[in-house]
């Protein structure tokens, strides 16, 4: 057993840290969900693809970086901030300091920029508060830009395993997507990258779950479109190479695939254009006169 202020190697080796990953859950999805049975739909399959996806680590970095004034009036705190959550702010910042939740008000008239990052209350927005209690005057906080690469989050890094089984024709028999991104050893925060996967293609069965890889980094957290974003790439990329293994269409795959309800929870859409969507692209893009073979467009 390791003794209170006795010095441990970082955790910075992503991939070392499978081992020891536990489970991520986003909002109301839980960390795995399946349906039908996978491994038969996996051996059943004619023809498959079975690889993995990388995404970065990612920082966000809008023109406007985050910034903070924070005035007390006796027992009354008023806070300026750059935030897309204002109330969770006036609910963060009262529960760390012991202040009736009305005794805090939030203004935020412009955000400059969020796209996740300030959908959080950082560290910085605390100091602000402590350091004019501690004046007695109010005091502004504005991050530089090196401050943005830590303290205010960013996109976690994924590693996608993903396995796709189809017959000759086109017909699914399987999906599988297995996913880990990494989190602070503070909080955990899961980049849901199997959501794609649970509910944009039909399949009698899908498999995916979620693994999240504590790291000595800082927390992750919300990046413009988190989760849809790596996971449709990592998703999308496969369902092109199934094309290929095919030698089908990728856009006539994807409407053999097409969902008509939910997958797993096998509930209808509330409304659903998708289709609409492969023709009018497909027409816009001329893509019945494209070279369908692969890398036939790269320049050189």
């Amino acid at each position: 057993m390791r003794r209170a202020g006795e010095n441990a190697p970082a955790r910075l080796n992503f991939e070392a840290g499978f081992a020891n990953s536990h489970p991520g859950s986003h909002g109301h999805e839980p960390s795995d969900l399946s349906t039908g049975d996978v491994n038969s739909g996996l051996a059943g399959g004619e023809v498959k693809v079975d690889e993995v996806y990388l995404t970065p680590m990612q920082n966000h970095n809008p023109m406007e970086p985050h910034a903070t004034i924070a005035q007390w009036e006796g027992e009354k705190l008023t806070l300026h901030d750059a935030t897309q959550y204002i109330t969770g702010v006036k609910q963060t910042i009262a529960k760390a300091i012991g202040l009736p939740e009305d005794n805090v008000r939030v203004i935020c008239p412009y955000v400059g920029g969020g796209f996740g990052c300030k959908r959080s209350t950082w560290s910085h927005v605390l100091l602000a508060v402590m350091a004019a209690k501690v004046v007695n005057h109010p005091v502004k906080l504005v991050l530089e830009r090196p401050q943005m690469f830590g303290p205010v989050g960013g996109r976690p890094q994924t590693h996608q395993h993903i396995v796709l089984a189809a017959r000759r024709d086109g017909t699914p028999t399987a999906m599988q997507h297995q996913v880990h991104s990494h989190t602070s050893v503070m909080e955990d925060f899961t980049e849901p990258s199997s959501s794609v996967t649970r509910m944009l293609y039909a399949s009698p069965a899908i498999q995916t779950s979620q693994r999240l890889v504590s790291l000595n980094v800082g927390t992750t957290t919300f990046q413009r479109a988190p989760g849809e974003s790596t996971g449709s790439f990592a998703l999308e990329i496969a369902m092109d190479e199934l094309a290929v293994k095919l030698n089908m269409d990728p856009v006539e795959l994807r409407l053999k695939n097409y969902a008509e309800k939910d997958p797993i929870r096998h509930k209808p859409f509330s409304s659903k254009h998708l289709r609409e969507c492969y023709a009018q692209g497909a027409e816009r893009f001329g893509w019945a006169r494209r070279n369908p073979q692969p890398r036939s467009s790269m320049p050189g």
